[in-house]
């Protein structure tokens, strides 16, 4: 069972008041933290009034894992997560003893999943890891869970422009395909 060194993370503070995490020589960054109870009368780490404690995991290839562990540095829960915010995978909650008492599938609605949305990506010369964004969710009108993907296309074009697809979350067939320009802010 993953814990949270709460002795090293204390002292890592100590030697650097803004200490929020730091990179893993392939890359990973690590961010850690801790959030205070409500009735806590310091906003400086005070391990006493800590609530919670979060350690994310955000690899190079946009695959991020969130930790969540009590104020005793046992784990409460596990979230899985693409790019800055779609969330993925199986996700865990434990109780104070470690026991698993619960999981939520992510992908459970969507057998077209998102390993084959990213290989959707790269047939059309997109790297979702890198550039992009890929949302999912129940569309009204098609009445299906769709994949929604959107990126800008601008090398050796003339006029850049953002590239949309809609995807069945079940298939992988293509609802609906245009364009759109100029490129914003994705």
């Amino acid at each position: 069972m993953k814990k949270f060194n709460i002795d090293a993370y204390e002292e890592k503070l100590k030697k650097n008041p803004e200490y929020e995490g730091y990179t893993e020589k392939d890359g990973t960054e690590i961010s850690e933290y801790y959030r205070l109870r409500p009735d806590a009368t310091t906003d400086a780490f005070d391990r006493k009034q800590v609530e919670t404690y979060t350690r994310i995991e955000s690899r190079p290839d946009a695959y991020r894992t969130a930790y969540l562990f009590n104020r005793e540095g046992n784990l409460i829960s596990v979230a899985h997560y693409f790019s800055t915010a779609l969330e993925i995978g199986i996700w865990q909650q434990f109780d104070s003893t470690g026991k698993l008492t619960g999981e939520t599938d992510k992908d459970k609605e969507y057998p077209f999943a998102l390993k084959d949305v990213i290989e959707f990506g790269k047939k059309h010369q997109v790297d979702f890891s890198k550039t992009g964004r890929v949302r999912r969710g129940y569309d009204s009108v098609y009445k299906a869970n769709v994949w929604n993907l959107r990126w800008t296309v601008d090398e050796k074009v003339p006029e850049p422009y953002q590239q949309l697809f809609t995807l069945d979350g079940t298939t992988g067939k293509v609802l609906e395909e245009k364009k759109e320009g100029p490129p914003r802010r994705l």
